[in-house]
């Protein structure tokens, strides 16, 4: 995964991301967060500022229920169907 998401972040379109959220039942794993945050964190050379939510396998969920109540929740996509990049719309005018 790490490798992965340093090809990502390789992009001309992501050179200035600052932020990772970490999602999904693999993000509950505290030994994977800490894995993330010495590679992409404050401490690392991405710098970035790493995000997980309190519950992050409900995050996809929430996601998934949002996508559906309004598709153009997420505006940009860097693949098909997973690494959302932007959003048009706050949660709240989601709902």
């Amino acid at each position: 995964i790490i490798e992965h998401v340093q090809k990502l972040l390789q992009l001309d379109s992501l050179q200035n991301c600052k932020f990772l959220g970490l999602v999904g039942g693999f993000s509950c794993s505290k030994y994977f967060q800490k894995r993330m945050e010495r590679a992409f964190g404050q401490e690392s050379t991405y710098t970035m500022t790493i995000v997980v939510p309190k519950k992050p396998m409900l995050a996809v969920v929430e996601g998934a229920a949002l996508m559906s109540l309004n598709p153009d929740y997420i505006r940009a996509r860097k693949l098909k169907h997973s690494y959302g990049i932007a959003m048009r719309f706050t949660k709240k005018m989601a709902k």
